[in-house]
């Protein structure tokens, strides 16, 4: 049974692959957001083997993008310096950066199956839903450290919800989670997530004494801080400031909020954030029309719906293989719920913030919405619901790249 739905992933990841690889090699270098930046940030930790230089004045910076955590970047140079010769470093690192986002959609698989044990279409459309979004590819098919963070993010989900079915350490757990906000400071969302997982873990197990609890808490403490610790203590140490926040303010002060907070603008951004995550093409100048936006909207109501049952409407667990494993759906609402307070924070600081930054819970929203898209469905007839709304996923992913990015690079 595990090797034949394997065999129903393999199409999605080859079509997702072939679509970003289309994208590649159209798109000129500079048409991603702030690619340059980024290619910059992994050619210098090559050549001179080093973090890039930051300060409090722009023009010292070695790179734009100098303030961003490492991780991403240290991958990144190590395949440069293999030197592979004829391939320029634009497409090893273009290619590189879609595969992890690649990675990332066999987690949102993985990770549908331990919620729903027993049932492949929740499986099969929320891996869709990420893998067939138009702007999820372009975004990831551009050099930048997006990629990693969203595959580490869904990785430490997904051992989080392994610790809530009873199996997994908490060392692994704290490296994941290391990894994650050595890539994005946007990781820190996983944080009490984590926490959460240990706590109910160690709720349900056998060794329930509080000396247990405390031991897991400062294992998974002591990796995440032996990972990642060192680089937010540089940064405390140099400028005062472990995540370069002021740095970056004031640098960047055209990109704070001006804007009063007011039902229009919160509307504004509301629709900017549907529009931004679905398909916003180019250096944010290319988007697609209401109507396809309208669309999307939709499928969002009516997995709402879906949700809202999954949580609150008791059902015959032994006839209904949308009945979730106990907690671990509850968990993923949460995970989401947390990202979006991450990402409304954000927002009421910054301005232009947009859909991609939500990424790093791609596992939780699409799992969310496959779910729920297929719980509104009669049981008879979800299979062919499911595989019907794959087909459109696909299809309308490529009539929004034909018809709002291909033109402008055709």
């Amino acid at each position: 049974m595990q090797s034949r739905n394997w065999n129903f992933l393999a199409p999605i990841l080859f079509l997702y692959l072939l679509l970003g690889s289309f994208i590649i090699f159209r798109t000129p270098y500079g048409e991603f957001p702030d690619e340059e930046g980024h290619l910059e940030y992994a050619r210098y930790v090559a050549q001179h083997r080093q973090l890039p230089v930051v300060s409090f004045r722009l023009e010292e910076f070695s790179t734009p993008e100098a303030a961003q955590p490492p991780l991403y970047y240290f991958l990144s140079a190590l395949l440069l310096s293999a030197n592979f010769s004829g391939i320029s470093d634009l497409y090893i690192l273009r290619f590189f950066t879609l595969f992890l986002a690649a990675v990332a959609l066999i987690f949102i698989w993985k990770t549908s199956f331990l919620i729903f044990p027993r049932n492949k279409e929740v499986a099969l459309l929320s891996t869709s839903f990420a893998a067939f979004n138009a702007q999820y590819i372009f975004t990831n098919a551009g050099v930048n450290n997006n990629s990693l963070a969203v595959l580490l993010c869904s990785l430490t989900i997904f051992l989080c919800i392994g610790k809530l079915n009873g199996y997994g350490r908490s060392s692994i757990l704290g490296c994941a989670f290391g990894l994650a906000i050595l890539t994005r400071e946007m990781a820190a969302f996983l944080l009490p997530l984590c926490v959460i997982a240990i706590t109910v873990n160690w709720r349900r197990g056998e060794q329930r004494s509080v000396k247990h609890l405390l031991k897991e808490m400062v294992i998974f403490g002591f990796i995440s801080f032996l990972v990642a610790g060192w680089y937010y203590i540089r940064n405390w140490i140099y400028f005062g400031d472990p995540f370069l926040y002021k740095i970056s303010v004031d640098l960047g002060p055209q990109f704070l909020r001006h804007e009063p907070i007011t039902l229009t603008y919160v509307a504004g951004r509301i629709a900017m954030l549907n529009a931004s995550f679905w398909a916003y093409f180019g250096l944010h100048r290319y988007h697609a029309g209401i109507g396809e936006y309208s669309i999307y909207l939709l499928l969002e109501v009516l997995a709402f719906i879906g949700v809202f049952e999954i949580l609150f409407k008791k059902e015959d667990v032994d006839s209904d293989s949308m009945t979730p494993v106990f907690g671990a759906y509850r968990f993923l609402v949460a995970s989401l719920a947390v990202a979006m307070l991450q990402f409304a924070v954000l927002s009421l600081k910054l301005e232009g913030t947009q859909g991609r930054y939500l990424y790093v819970a791609i596992l939780p929203i699409t799992i969310l919405l496959g779910s729920g898209l297929i719980k509104i469905v009669s049981p008879p007839h979800r299979r062919l619901a499911a595989v019907l709304l794959l087909i459109f996923s696909c299809l309308f992913c490529i009539y929004l790249l034909v018809m709002y990015w291909l033109p402008h690079y055709a």
